[in-house]
């Protein structure tokens, strides 16, 4: 065997041997490495759907004004802890009173970097107030781990009116004129003006005319189911001012009425002296024409 092939396989030997020694020292590395992570559990990149998020209310019908409360629950479906990011971005008109231990940013609350243990979940919970009436639809919510993005259901919340607070008197038109129906539209509202839908009891005075036939200066009615009384005030023939109360849920509220003469009706023409002397007598008669409506009362415009 000549020196060159000797040296070729002297290389060859060492390299199988470095090779033989770098796979035993690395794998055990990798193992435990492998066994660690496992122990420790945390991970960033899992399957789709390992996260899930789900919203309750604590009540499905709240007054305007009253603070609710908001409880997100985040599961953890893995094996292993996952660090993720829970964001809930608010309807319109929601106003934050209590974020826990999230973070107001934007419109939105936002628990950053929160650690899910493994097969595991946690709840997220946060307080609002809501001052106008109707339906809040909390739909934009969701957890990010990852690239595992889950989004919630939607949640709706009825706002109703609160207590009573103020009656609201309205007359239609105004000013009127003498002999027309002047509209009435009572209603009941709590203190963020949201109408309450309820029958309520109404008493109207009156100083003048009639209210729905009754001129007796004094009706009692009710609000409807929608939260409206609405009367008619008639009767009034002479220009004058007219003053209406309306009386509801310990509340009242009053409007002036202010009717003028009506249009041109009736002409008529007053002569004096009825007779005068012919001419070459010097003497004048006077000429009145009156302009007056169907109730005889004067035109005072331009006419």
């Amino acid at each position: 065997m000549n020196r060159k092939t000797q040296s070729h396989n002297l290389h060859h030997s060492l390299t199988s041997i470095i090779g033989k020694i770098t796979l035993a020292v690395l794998l055990p590395v990798v193992m435990f490495a492998a066994v660690l992570l496992m122990l420790v559990g945390i991970s960033t990149a899992q399957a789709a759907g390992s996260l899930l998020i789900n919203k309750t209310v604590s009540s499905g019908t709240v007054a305007a004004g009253e603070t609710f409360t908001y409880t997100i629950d985040v599961t953890n479906t893995t094996a292993f802890d996952l660090i993720a990011t829970i964001t809930d971005t608010l309807p319109g008109g929601v106003s934050v009173v209590d974020a826990g231990t999230g973070v107001v940013s934007g419109g939105a609350i936002v628990w950053a970097d929160e650690l899910i243990g493994q097969n595991a979940g946690r709840s997220f919970v946060f307080s609002v107030q809501v001052t106008q009436a109707g339906d809040v639809v909390n739909s934009d919510y969701e957890v990010q781990s990852g690239i595992d993005l889950t989004a919630g259901a939607p949640v709706t919340t009825t706002i109703v009116a609160g207590p009573p607070a103020q009656v609201s008197l309205i007359a239609a038109p105004n000013p009127n004129i003498a002999g027309a129906t002047t509209v009435l539209t009572v209603t009941l509202a709590d203190q963020y003006g949201n109408t309450i839908r309820t029958i309520t009891p109404v008493t109207l005075t009156y100083t003048a005319g009639s209210l729905d036939g009754d001129a007796s200066g004094t009706v009692v009615a009710q609000t409807d189911a929608n939260g409206y009384f609405v009367g008619a005030l008639s009767a009034i023939t002479q220009p004058s001012t007219v003053r209406v109360t309306a009386f509801a849920g310990g509340f009242s509220d009053f409007v002036d009425v202010q009717y003028t003469h009506g249009p041109p009706a009736n002409l008529s023409v007053a002569v004096a002296p009825t007779t005068i002397p012919a001419p070459p007598s010097a003497t004048s008669a006077q000429i009145v024409a009156t302009v007056t409506d169907a109730y005889g009362n004067p035109d005072t415009s331009d006419t």
